[in-house]
C-alpha cells in the first residue's frame, strides 16, 4: 500500500496550491485528480489587471470596459481588466506543485476516504476496473461541490453533502465566431436568488457567456439568458465548449476532523457574488498545505485546527460580508438594482468598492464600506 505525507483530493486551484505548499515543507505529496487532465472543462473568470501579476500566462484578454446592466439601465466603466482561462491558470499551478516536488495522478478518481476511529487516515481510489487504497498523514479535501464524488469531507467525515438549496449553479459556454470587446455583467430578477449573466471577450473571435444562481437549471438558464439577451456581439456566434459547475453560498461550520482538512469550493470558501474567486481557493489553499504538512511532519492533528481558525480570521470577515450582501442582492427585484447601478455611476468611491467586491480584488474594506453605506442601505431596504 502506497503511503505520502500528504494526499490532495482534487487538482483544483486551491489543491495544487496546497500540494505545492506541503511539498515545498518537505512533504510527500500526491494529487489526486478525478479528470483525465488537469484543467480540462474550466471557467474564464474576469479579473482586475492588477491581481493577475502572479499568473499573466493565463490571461486569453485585456478589456478596457466593464459594463454593468440591468435591463435597460448600463454603467459603463473604463478600466483596465483581464480574462483569465482557468484551464491554462491550472496548468501552470500543476507546474509549480510538480516542480516542488509533488506527484499528479490524473485519472484517479476518490470515492471514498479509509477512516479509523474516526480519524481519516487514506483514501480508496478507483477507476477503469482497478482500486487502490493510499495511506496518508493527512489529507486534503480540495474537490469541489460538483458531482458525485465531489466534497468528500462534508459527506463522510460530518455526514451530509450540500444541499441543493445551498448551492449557486453556473453554465458557461464559450462561443466561437463572436465579436465581443467589453465585459457585461447582467443583474436582473430573472437570475435571482443570487445570480447575474456575464458576457467575456475571451480572445480573438471567442466569448464566455454564463449565467449562476440558485434554484434554476443552469443548461436552461444559460440558452433563455442568451434569448433574452439578443446581443449584436453574439449574433453570429456558436457554442463549441460548455462548463457546469456549483458553489456553497456559505462556509462549513467546521473544516477539519483529525487526518483531513477541506478547502476551496469544497468547504464553500468561494462567495458566489465574486465573479473572481482566485484570492480564496488560493489563499485557502496555501493555508491548508502548510497545515496539512506541519500536521503529518509533527504528528500533532492540532496543527489542522489552526488551518480552521487561520482562513476564519484571514478571510471569515469578508466571506460573511459577501454572504450579506449576497442576500441582500439575492431577492432584490430590477427596479432596486437599476436604484443601485444608479448610485454607483454618480459615486465613484462607490462604484470603485463595488468593483473591488465585484472582482474579490482586495475586498475586505470595500465590504465593509459597503454592507454599512447609508445610501445602498437605502437601497436595499426599499
Amino acid at each position: 500500500m502506497e503511503r505520502y505525507d500528504v494526499v490532495v483530493i482534487g487538482g483544483s486551484a486551491a489543491g495544487l496550491s496546497a500540494a505545492r505548499a506541503a511539498a515545498e515543507a518537505g512533504c510527500r505529496t500526491l494529487v489526486l485528480e478525478m479528470r483525465a487532465s488537469v484543467g480540462g472543462l474550466t471557467h474564464r473568470i474576469l479579473c482586475s489587471a492588477r491581481s493577475v501579476k502572479d499568473f499573466r500566462q493565463a490571461v486569453i484578454d485585456r478589456p478596457e470596459t466593464l459594463r454593468l446592466v440591468c435591463g435597460r439601465k448600463a454603467v459603463e466603466i473604463a478600466g483596465r481588466f483581464a480574462i483569465v482561462d482557468c484551464s491554462l491558470l491550472l496548468r501552470g499551478l500543476a507546474v509549480g506543485a510538480a516542480s516542488a516536488g509533488a506527484e499528479i495522478w490524473i485519472s484517479s478518481p476518490v470515492t471514498d476516504l479509509l477512516v479509523e476511529r474516526d480519524r481519516a487516515v487514506g483514501v480508496i481510489v478507483t477507476g477503469g476496473g482497478w482500486r487502490e487504497e493510499i495511506r496518508a498523514g493527512c489529507l486534503i479535501d480540495a474537490s469541489g461541490a460538483s458531482g458525485e464524488w465531489s466534497s468528500v469531507f462534508a459527506r463522510r467525515m460530518l455526514g451530509r453533502g450540500w444541499p441543493r438549496d445551498r448551492l449557486a449553479f453556473t453554465c458557461e459556454y464559450v462561443m466561437a465566431n463572436a465579436d465581443c470587446r467589453a465585459a457585461e455583467i447582467h443583474f436582473s430578477s430573472y437570475s435571482a436568488p443570487g445570480g447575474f449573466g456575464w458576457i467575456f471577450p475571451a480572445g480573438e473571435g471567442m466569448a464566455s457567456v454564463g449565467v449562476t444562481g440558485m434554484r434554476m437549471h443552469p443548461a436552461t438558464a444559460i440558452d433563455e439568458f442568451i434569448g433574452r439577451l439578443s446581443s449584436p456581439a453574439l449574433a453570429q456566434a456558436s457554442p463549441v465548449v460548455s462548463v457546469k459547475t456549483a458553489r456553497p453560498v456559505e462556509p462549513l461550520e467546521k473544516t477539519w476532523v483529525p487526518g483531513i482538512v477541506s478547502v476551496g469550493r469544497a468547504a464553500g470558501q468561494c462567495p458566489p457574488l465574486a465573479v473572481n474567486t482566485l484570492r480564496y481557493e488560493i489563499g485557502c489553499g496555501r493555508m491548508a498545505g502548510r497545515a496539512a504538512g506541519e500536521a503529518s511532519l509533527s504528528g500533532d492533528p492540532g496543527k489542522l485546527a489552526e488551518y480552521d481558525s487561520g482562513w476564519r480570521k484571514v478571510y471569515g470577515g469578508e466571506l460573511e460580508n459577501y454572504a450579506g450582501l449576497w442576500r441582500d442582492l439575492g431577492f432584490m427585484h430590477d427596479r432596486k438594482v437599476s436604484g443601485l447601478l444608479e448610485l454607483i455611476e454618480r459615486s465613484g468611491d462607490i462604484r470603485e468598492d463595488f468593483l473591488r467586491v465585484l472582482l474579490a480584488d482586495d475586498p475586505g474594506r470595500a465590504l465593509q464600506r459597503l454592507v454599512s453605506s447609508g445610501e445602498v442601505r437605502r437601497i436595499l431596504d426599499r
